[in-house]
């Protein structure tokens, strides 16, 4: 959307959505303690977290101010 201030001045207002196509599962880093105090690895074979992908996104909104010379 634009929206029009006077002859010169605009102001254009976007919305803006970034997905990520890689997979950013850390597998080497990822720790957490279980109930027992044990610390597993989050990414241990046979969990359901292993085979689930990861991506990373992000929406936003952009605002600007266009003058026309």
């Amino acid at each position: 959307m634009q929206y029009k201030i006077s002859d010169k001045i605009s102001v254009p207002i976007l919305l803006n959505y970034q997905y990520g196509i890689s997979d950013i599962k850390n597998q080497a880093i990822s720790i957490y303690s279980n109930s027992t105090g044990k610390s597993e690895l989050y990414w241990a074979d046979g969990a359901s977290n292993l085979t689930n992908p990861y991506h990373n996104s992000s929406i936003g909104i952009l605002v600007g101010l266009k003058y026309t010379l």
